[in-house]
């Protein structure tokens, strides 16, 4: 793909000496698109340097296929979000070369060719990489530098930024006019506060630390134990799934290593919601008192940033401190999602009583944490990691946990443990000059609001030269871009003071800081979390008018392409447009994503109840009672995303008086490309997969269908033997509350009805 640079204009000396300098420092998301909307400008008002100290650009997300150990997180590891919500406005996932190596040697991009609803971690590093080529002149980044002190200086009569920083084993300084702090909030492990006693005989990795269970276990390596994840963050729910993974693909990977019995734990402070990346489209035509059991579905942000979702009216920002109406209201929504409560898993980390709903909910997304939990390989509690104690063993020791009402518990056989306790922002100040600091009224006790920046975290008056890219909770691209433009046009010299003022309150901060550090219970879980809000509310500041074209006024899924302003690459914010709305066309008009959620639901164990009547004489009818599991296993072949080992044991009561043992297995796979399951043979192996079985091919869905659950059919030709199987997958919100199959088999060797009934097991 031809790499495209937007053209450098040549300045006279005299427009050099009156642009002012800005000094980046961090060169991943919010630096760059600070950048890009400074140069951006109509009249060459800045220029810009970029100071970064890796070898290149992309910040968390400067990764590449293979390398499993550098960063905060796994290469292969999906966004939560969609590619919708990860993206700036004028560069479109369309326009990105995704091959594994970016020279394109290998065709493969990690997703057979499609486009990655949601991008691994390396695909989105490349799309920054791609991002810095077309908007930043070379000359402008600084790779390699580390800057080591930033402070006020006095140049001639102009106070300005003197910063200092190494680069080529040397020291280097220079004086800005302006700063930007863009070096990111998740910049180190929050150490964990767990006492150890004598020193530890097992691992302890913090979550962006840990890569695979390898990485973690002991040598020599323990047969049997427990592996511990502590913290209720979404890196908790999946550093406990990571784990969980990596023992069900020991087990039933055909290639996989020999299996430990290991079980895993997760401890958390408080019990949270664990939502799938599929979201239940909400039927407006239907009555209120019935469910829809074959709901159409969406990607979560697109479902979650619905403009229809907010009252009429203007649209503000609700950040910070949650009341309990509102809160209320949440967990309902949450529970809307999930299509229950959660208490049918009788799990302690997950189960939410009434007295939480004044309490903001708790959330991680995940795939399939849930049913990891329903299947017992995560158990989940309620508690605070306290103490590590040592044991007589060389590889194990115990640790004591506490619960609210303050009685202790002991995990025993703990052979590593992953401590999930977040990150402090504050390393990534560091440089910044002691005084400044305090002037930003820093709080080095609080992770969570760190410093008093306002305006949607951008500025604080003592410095209005000093300005906050994505330095929060959670930052949102389209609200770091959005930052961006805030910043230009607030350092314009055409700017007023009146221009610089909110028409609208904001979180007191310093009330919600206090409420952090005391632990209210009204502290939500992303205290700036309102990603619609904002974004709406910093579109009326720039007069940005939002684009509703094809989506209906007030209506769709918000993203940065429907933000944006006329100095963008309007190119490509329409690529990005039209992918937004082909999406949700295909979702509505061609049941897209329903196969996705259909195979996220299946994972796990169900109880089955099978009816065979059989048209042969010598061949039994009867029924069949037992059990089916959905093994999660890497995919075996590239040309999958995801993969279930099925294994079935029952036991047959013949017409006839006679009792016979039962078990069958197959291959589940998906493909994101085609939105398709497949059913597969497997061979003698009991793992390793041998051939085609057959597709599941959704049926249109018809007036009244709510009422059942999707139906999908496949056929398949066994020499002369002829297999039309039926499906209905009948949800309850995302959840898949039970599942049938029905095969029709007739041939010269064969003739019989097998109708099979899936149900989901309680916990007890």
């Amino acid at each position: 793909m031809k790499k495209i640079f937007l053209p450098i204009r040549i300045q006279p000396l005299q427009s050099l000496a009156t642009m002012k300098s800005v000094a980046i420092v961090g060169a991943g998301p919010a630096g760059l698109v600070a950048a890009k909307n400074l140069l951006a400008t109509s009249k060459d008002e800045f220029r810009v340097t970029i100071f970064e100290e890796q070898d290149r650009v992309g910040g968390m997300w400067a990764l590449r296929p293979g390398e499993l150990h550098r960063g905060k997180c796994n290469p292969e590891m999906p966004t939560n979000l969609s590619r919708f919500t990860v993206s700036f406005s004028d560069l479109a996932w369309q326009s990105m070369n995704l091959t594994r190596e970016p020279d394109g040697t290998n065709g493969s991009n990690g997703n057979n060719g499609a486009l990655p609803l949601y991008p691994k971690a390396w695909q989105v590093g490349r799309y920054l990489e791609e991002y810095a080529k077309r908007y930043i002149p070379p000359d402008s980044l600084k790779l390699g530098c580390k800057v080591q002190h930033a402070r006020k200086a006095t140049e001639g009569d102009k106070e300005k930024w003197h910063l200092q920083w190494i680069g080529d084993q040397q020291i280097h300084d220079a004086m800005f006019d302006h700063l930007i702090v863009g070096s990111g909030f998740f910049s180190s492990p929050r150490p964990h506060n767990i006492a150890i006693e004598s020193g530890p005989k097992i691992k302890l990795l913090h979550s962006s630390e840990f890569r695979v269970l390898e990485d973690l276990l002991p040598e020599p390596r323990p047969n049997q134990g427990t592996v511990v994840v502590v913290g209720g963050s979404m890196s908790g729910a999946e550093a406990a799934v990571a784990v969980a993974m990596s023992l069900s693909n020991a087990s039933f990977s055909p290639r996989g290593p020999e299996a430990p019995n290991y079980s895993v734990v997760h401890v958390t402070s408080r019990p949270f919601y664990d939502l799938p990346r599929m979201h239940p489209k909400v039927s407006k035509d239907l009555p209120k008192d019935e469910t829809d059991h074959s709901p159409g579905f969406l990607p979560n942000d697109l479902n979650m940033f619905d403009l229809s979702r907010r009252p009429p009216g203007r649209i503000l920002p609700s950040n910070g401190l949650v009341p309990p109406s509102k809160a209320n209201m949440t967990h309902k929504y949450m529970r809307s999602i999930i299509g229950n409560d959660q208490s049918d898993l009788q799990s302690q980390g997950m189960s939410i009583s009434s007295e939480e709903f004044e309490r903001p909910p708790f959330l991680a997304i995940t795939d399939n944490y849930t049913e990891f939990v329903r299947s017992g390989v995560i158990v989940s509690r309620k508690a605070r990691a306290k103490k590590i104690q040592q044991m007589n063993s060389k590889n194990s020791a115990t640790l004591i946990i506490q619960n609210e009402d303050g009685e202790t518990e002991s995990i025993a056989d703990v052979v590593g443990l992953v401590y999930a306790t977040g990150f402090t922002p504050h390393t990534s100040l560091e440089w910044l000059d002691q005084e400044i600091r305090q002037d930003l009224q820093e709080d080095t006790h609080s992770f969570r609001v760190p410093l008093m920046l306002h305006q949607h975290a951008i500025f604080n008056a003592a410095h209005p030269d000093l300005a906050f890219v994505g330095f929060y909770e959670g930052p949102y691209w389209g609200v770091m871009e959005m930052q961006a433009r805030e910043i230009a046009r607030r350092w314009s010299p055409n700017a007023t003071e009146e221009e610089s003022k909110l028409n609208y309150d904001e979180p007191d901060l310093e009330k919600l800081r206090l409420a952090v550090l005391q632990g209210v219970s009204n502290v939500p879980q992303f205290w700036m979390g309102d990603y619609l809000g904002v974004m709406e509310a910093l579109a009326e500041r720039h007069g940005i008018k939002r684009n509703d074209e094809g989506f209906g006024h007030r209506s769709g899924p918000i993203s940065a392409a429907r933000y944006s302003k006329s100095t963008d690459d309007q190119a490509e914010v329409q690529k990005s447009l039209l992918d937004l709305r082909n999406t949700l066309t295909a979702s509505a008009e061609q049941n897209r994503f329903v196969s996705a959620a259909i195979f996220r639901g299946l994972q796990g164990k169900w109880s089955i109840t099978r009816n065979l009547t059989s048209f042969l004489p010598g061949f039994p009818s009867g029924t069949l009672f037992g059990s089916a599991y959905f093994h999660p296993r890497s995919p075996t072949s590239q040309n999958y995303d995801a993969e279930y080992l099925y294994i079935e044991d029952g036991t047959l009561n013949t017409q006839n008086g006679l009792t016979l043992k039962a078990n069958k297995r197959y291959a589940y796979r998906y493909s994101e490309a085609k939105d398709q399951i497949s059913v597969w043979f497997v061979k003698d192996d009991g793992k390793t997969i041998d051939y085609f079985f057959h597709d599941v091919t959704l049926s249109p869905k018809t007036t009244g269908s709510h009422k059942k659950g999707w139906q999908a059919a496949g056929t398949h030709l066994c020499d002369k033997d002829n297999y039309d199987s039926a499906y209905e997958f009948r949800f309850s919100g995302a959840t898949l509350q039970q599942v049938t199959v029905k095969f029709i088999v007739k041939g010269p060797k064969k003739d019989y009805i097998s109708e099979t009934r899936f149900e989901r097991l309680k916990n007890k």
